[in-house]
């Protein structure tokens, strides 16, 4: 009886670590995934923050250029 009961203990125990080992490395797992989703969100990020930002500065450069060729043709008509 009493090898009975050490061999469960010894069972549960063998249990017991192969269930810790496992939810380990499930966190390990969870861990790496979640870096490697934030990398690429950081670098979705900066892409968007490079594209709107030349975008800007595109449409800023066609607005400039169109008050400029607003001017000069008010300025040839007054002429």
């Amino acid at each position: 009886m009493l090898d009975s009961v050490t061999q469960i203990s010894e069972k549960i125990n063998s249990i017991t670590e192969d269930a810790k080992d496992q939810v380990s490395m499930s966190k390990e797992i969870v861990s790496k995934v979640k870096v490697r989703v934030e990398e690429i969100l950081e670098m979705e990020e900066k892409i968007r923050e490079g594209f709107e930002g030349s975008a800007l500065d595109l449409i800023k450069n066609f607005s400039a250029i169109a008050n400029g060729v607003s001017a000069f043709w008010n300025a040839y008509r007054k002429k």
